[in-house]
């Protein structure tokens, strides 16, 4: 077949051969885009999360922009559902934790809202897990009851639960086809100077799938862990019953029993991108002592240096920050003062789901 084209003579092999030679160029062109933007990410996370990290954060970010290409082709076994849980203890919320539950409905306008009370969440644990009811009704403060019910939620329904200190400040969309499993980082000025760990898991945003091996192993331990709350035993914190503590014992006690290839859709998120900032009522002594540290006074780790030298010993949220904590610490008493308007969120916030109407109150 011969082609005359503006008085050119083109055979059909040429054609061919042409079209094969520009593919290749568009081919090339992409990779070399690809290997720009990889480069990049890595200068940033160098910067950010030091060298010793990047490479398991590149990977989340490179799922994160295939995520967001196949959003519409969602892999079979979809990961973390569109649902924000949050519990506090009546329907009614103090004015300061309104405008930080706003910010979850501005960003995420598809989303289901479920609003969890005291009362919803002793359903939840009588309804589905009641071989841990008599331990979570003797736990001495609503705190206990709350880090019990947040794992609840999600191993039972999947979503996000974020507590009302939380604000967001961009959509997680593309983390919930990315991932079966969130698990944030507490700041790494609390896990150095307050855990005396490198690192300690934050249970005050946390995403899931349902029935997740890792929360099943979290509520399996629960009789375990409220051993430690017996008469004669030596006081432990809230925060090694059931709170960040006894989530990163777990968290590390399933990494271990798990093979590589089954932890490939869970994701351990440093902490800028959802703890970005430190609680700013201990913050002047954890960085006098992170000062000491970085000097020539041993131990110093020079990791947590290089990461509070970078950031000027300032605290403020990244470009890649997906939420920020307030701390309010509404479970002690140097928590934030509750008290002038209050607003009922399943009347003032359209779209809240109350989750106790679920549940026969009678049984």
């Amino acid at each position: 077949m011969i082609l005359r084209l503006r008085g050119c003579v083109y055979t059909t092999p040429c054609v061919i051969k042409l079209i094969i030679s520009i593919a290749s160029l568009l081919c090339l062109w992409k990779v070399l885009i690809i290997h720009l933007n990889y480069s990049e990410e890595r200068k940033v996370l160098d910067k950010h999360v030091g060298v010793d990290q990047n490479h398991r954060v590149l990977q989340v970010l490179g799922l994160v922009r295939k995520a967001e290409k196949v959003e519409r082709k969602r892999r079979p076994n979809p990961g973390i559902p569109k649902i924000l849980h949050q519990i506090w203890k009546i329907s009614k919320v103090p004015k300061e934790f309104y405008k930080w539950m706003l910010s979850w409905r501005r960003n995420h306008p598809n989303w289901q809202f479920w609003f969890w009370t005291d009362t919803s969440l002793r359903l939840l644990i009588k309804n589905k897990y009641k071989q841990y009811l008599d331990i979570y009704d003797s736990y001495p403060q609503g705190i206990y009851r709350a880090d019990i019910g947040r794992y609840a939620i999600l191993q039972e329904y999947g979503g996000w639960y974020a507590d009302l200190d939380v604000e967001n400040i961009r959509p997680l969309d593309s983390l919930n086809l990315a991932y079966d499993c969130v698990i944030p980082l507490e700041p790494a000025v609390h896990s150095y100077f307050y855990y005396h760990r490198p690192d300690v898991a934050s249970n005050a945003i946390l995403g899931c799938k349902a029935n997740h091996p890792l929360f099943k192993m979290v509520l399996n331990n629960i009789p375990y862990f409220a051993e430690k709350l017996k008469p004669g035993v030596i006081k432990t914190p809230v925060t090694g019953v059931t709170g960040p503590e006894m989530l990163q014992k777990i968290l590390e006690l399933w990494q271990n029993k798990t093979s590589k290839g089954k932890q490939h859709h869970l994701w351990v998120a440093p902490d800028q991108f959802f703890n970005p900032i430190s609680d700013s009522n201990s913050q002047a002594a954890w960085f006098i002592q992170g000062i000491r540290c970085c000097g020539e006074v041993p131990p110093c780790d020079h990791h947590l240096c290089r990461h509070l030298r970078e950031r000027k010993w300032e605290d403020k949220p990244t470009s890649e920050s997906f939420t920020v904590h307030k701390w309010a610490h509404t479970y002690s008493r140097d928590g934030i003062i509750i008290g002038g308007k209050l607003f009922n969120v399943t009347r003032t916030l359209k779209g809240t789901t109350d989750p106790g109407k679920m549940f026969n109150r009678s049984t």
